[in-house]
């Protein structure tokens, strides 16, 4: 889901109002920076992250290989070091 700013706007207007109606200033700016921190909070894991990966690994010798089709299909295992290509796509949250 995008990321709604009036949520968040709304969040902060009502951190204002609730540090207004504090005692004395100090306790006000306690009350401000609580509900700022919980309204950005909030705001950011309300997101999605969409990622995209790419990676390259080694693959050991001794790996198991199978053939198929023909009387040539065969099983064995690879004999020394290689490489593999991976990608991926997802979407997640923040947590």
């Amino acid at each position: 889901m995008a990321l709604v700013i009036p949520t968040l706007q709304g969040q902060i207007l009502n951190g204002l109002k609730k540090a207004q109606k504090a005692q004395s200033t100090d306790a006000g700016n306690q009350i401000l920076a609580t509900e700022l921190a919980k309204a950005i909070d909030a705001y950011i894991k309300s997101g999605d992250v969409n990622t995209t990966t790419t990676g390259v690994g080694i693959v050991a010798p001794g790996q198991l290989v199978v053939t198929a089709g023909s009387p040539s299909a065969q099983a064995g295992a690879t004999t020394s070091p290689g490489t593999s290509t991976t990608t991926g796509a997802g979407i997640g949250k923040v947590t």
